[in-house]
């Protein structure tokens, strides 16, 4: 039986680049192959702190795009979980 692979709306993070890890993740090769498959993606910066919050989406949105994005997905306050 042939696999499958199922990839559901994807959040990228900056907080590689405030962690140490010098890097926004899941990986460049996995958000190509995300844009490939007209996956949505959202961003987030993994915040511990207000001073943390959007930490260096910039950096995200110029990735995105150079791995073939032109939109991303927004979800609304009203459907955050602990909204509910």
């Amino acid at each position: 039986m042939p696999s499958r692979l199922i990839i559901s709306p994807s959040n990228w993070n900056t907080a590689g680049l405030r962690k140490g890890l010098r890097e926004i993740y899941p990986s460049r090769a996995l958000l190509e192959l995300a844009a490939q498959r007209k996956v949505p993606i959202t961003f987030g910066s993994d915040a511990h702190a207000p001073g943390e919050v959007g930490h260096a989406f910039g950096e995200a949105l110029a990735l995105a795009r150079s791995g073939g994005y032109t939109h991303c997905a927004l979800l609304p306050a009203a459907a955050h979980p602990r909204r509910r």
